[in-house]
């Protein structure tokens, strides 16, 4: 019962145990997916298969470590996780799919998660901190999703050059840009 809202309060409040079970979860969900990623392409070589697996499996327990209590765990699971994605790209020739433009912000929103997580250690906050937080996540998820879209669409074009490419390249360079301001922004943010 002490994990409820108080009635005197109404929804002002959160609880935190509730708000760290969901990120957690969600983390641990999402680092799952981007880990069983590569599974769905055959064209993926077995050998590059399981190693890209192996590095996703250990990226997802090394977020496990980080929730119980470990920080850096949260960050070295992304990476962990981001170069299993990338072996199953070596192992099928270095193609992609469209399933590539989703693993950058899966990535950022496990660590995002994670870190929400390890956060909500503490005392009870204010319901606008939580939703605040949710928009922030779900905001850098679009900015990635986009920049990522850029990237690989620029990545498909021809090597002809001229006005795509160049527009190609200042859409990921705003991106990259819009990110960075965000994650700046929230560093110097007090609390």
């Amino acid at each position: 019962m002490q994990d409820q809202v108080p009635a005197t309060l109404g929804l002002s409040t959160v609880r935190r145990a509730p708000v760290r079970l969901l990120t957690a979860a969600g983390c641990i969900g999402v680092a799952l997916a981007v880990a069983l990623a590569p599974l769905g392409s055959p064209a993926t070589t077995p050998v590059a298969l399981r190693w890209s697996v192996a590095c996703g499996i250990a990226g997802c327990g090394l977020a496990a470590a980080g929730l119980a209590g470990w920080s850096p765990g949260v960050g070295w699971s992304v990476l962990l996780l981001g170069t299993g994605y990338a072996l199953s790209l070596v192992g099928r020739g270095g193609t992609t799919d469209a399933g590539v433009i989703a693993i950058a912000p899966a990535l950022l929103v496990s660590a995002e998660l994670g870190y929400w997580s390890l956060d909500a250690r503490g005392p009870e906050g204010a319901l606008g901190e939580q939703v605040r937080r949710a928009g922030l996540v779900l905001g850098l998820a679009v900015l990635a999703l986009s920049a990522a879209t850029a990237v690989t669409l620029a990545v498909a074009l021809p090597d002809a050059g001229g006005l795509p490419v160049a527009a190609a390249g200042v859409a990921g360079a705003v991106g990259l840009v819009a990110t960075l301001a965000v994650l700046a922004r929230r560093t110097a943010a007090p609390g």
